[in-house]
């Protein structure tokens, strides 16, 4: 879609995973965006998606050998795809002018999305889908919890019909402080959550006690910039508020490019270690 749309992005590789900045959008006010129609721009029919996504996935499976296992991933489950197409600005003046047409905006999106992780399923190596929306920033939730009750969360379980009708998992991810969210994301059929360090890992673990965990460790910061007793103690830590649940996974989404190898290796050494069960 972006392509047919001229829109350009800068981009950058967290290892198999691209990550993009947008520098233009279709729409320059808040009425062009309520006018948008997704369905119009989306140009490939459901067999180019379902070959896509199987030579997608099967390609990074035959570089990672069996030393892994690859998981579908879809970045755009709803919320982000206004978010990426218009810019933050316009899409929030939007939902606020005209709620009605926004709606009607959303199920559009729906719909892609839709084919999208229908055609995710069909591969048959997938076990295991990661559903992706950035509904918050560091200090909380975009907009007022109430919103995403109409617009985002009722659609997440038609979503989540396709997935596990296919026999497969799936585990939401959201960066930022979703602690005013929690119990709603929870009430979803989703079968895990992956979150980060803005986050009480004591809390999430209370509230969806059960699931599968990924991530949400206790400062995670910690093995960007701490010494090597820091970042033993804080996967000691995680572990001990962790060690109760049947799914919970280390997983720092902290680390980057400038992250110190040796504090790496220590993590990795720590995690070893205090993650035995």
């Amino acid at each position: 879609m972006y392509d047919a749309l001229g829109m350009k992005a800068h981009g950058a590789f967290w290892g198999f995973s691209p990550t993009l900045t947008m520098q233009n959008h279709p729409c320059s006010t808040p009425e062009e965006v309520l006018d948008f129609k997704p369905l119009e721009h989306f140009t490939q029919n459901q067999e180019e998606r379902i070959t896509f996504f199987k030579n997608h996935y099967a390609e990074k499976q035959r570089l990672l050998g069996d030393s892994t296992m690859v998981m579908g991933w879809y970045y755009h489950t709803l919320f982000m795809w206004p978010v990426e197409l218009f810019g933050w600005e316009n899409f929030m003046m939007a939902a606020m002018d005209d709620p009605k047409r926004f709606g009607e905006l959303i199920q559009q999106f729906l719909e892609i999305s839709k084919r999208d992780f229908e055609a995710i399923c069909s591969s048959p190596d997938i076990e295991l889908v990661g559903c992706h929306d950035d509904l918050c920033s560091a200090s909380g939730p975009m907009f007022p919890p109430e919103w995403y009750d109409e617009y985002i969360f009722p659609h997440y379980n038609e979503i989540l019909d396709i997935i596990h009708s296919a026999g497969k998992k799936a585990f939401y991810c959201c960066d930022g402080n979703l602690m005013p969210l929690l119990e709603r994301i929870r009430k979803c059929d989703f079968d895990g959550l992956a979150c980060d360090g803005n986050n009480d890992l004591e809390t999430v673990l209370d509230v969806w006690s059960g699931k599968i965990i990924f991530a949400c460790m206790k400062e995670p910061n910690i093995i960007n910039f701490g010494s090597k007793e820091e970042i033993r103690d804080m996967v000691r830590e995680t572990a001990k508020l962790a060690i109760k649940e049947p799914g919970y996974f280390f997983s720092a989404g902290t680390m980057t490019g400038r992250t110190p190898p040796e504090n790496i290796l220590i993590y990795q050494e720590a995690v070893r270690k205090f993650g035995r069960r």
